[in-house]
């Protein structure tokens, strides 16, 4: 069973205002930059969720710390694209450090993320 898209006027109003205003700025110790919503879409309710499913696309402007056995690095988008690092990885890590602060942004616009999960496709830039 899959997942079945609203398209109606107050998701592509939403969608619309989102991507121009949403805006989030990161100055935090694990986190600095910043990052903007470019796609949002809202499902169908099922399997008893009340009030449907969302998610978002993000682009990512600015770097995030992570803990190794050598110490602290910052993951930037030119690590990003080194090949030998895991891009899966990375962007879950980035996922978990921005969903508690996207998801209260983002309740003002009438999105609701249920989950880290939410959060799709991630553009680094």
């Amino acid at each position: 069973m899959s997942l079945i898209c609203i398209k109606n006027e107050d998701t592509k109003v939403t969608k619309m205002v989102a991507q121009k205003y949403l805006k989030v700025p990161f100055d935090t110790q694990d986190v600095k930059g910043s990052l903007k919503i470019i796609g949002y879409r809202k499902y169908k309710p099922k399997y008893g969720c009340s009030n449907g499913y969302s998610e978002v696309d993000i682009e990512f402007t600015g770097k995030y710390s992570v803990k190794t056995r050598r110490g602290v690095i910052w993951v930037d988008s030119e690590m990003y694209k080194n090949p030998s690092y895991s891009k899966i990885i990375m962007n879950r890590l980035l996922r978990k450090r921005i969903y508690k602060t996207l998801k209260d942004r983002a309740q003002f616009f009438s999105i609701d993320l249920n989950s880290y999960i939410s959060i799709k496709k991630i553009k680094w830039v």
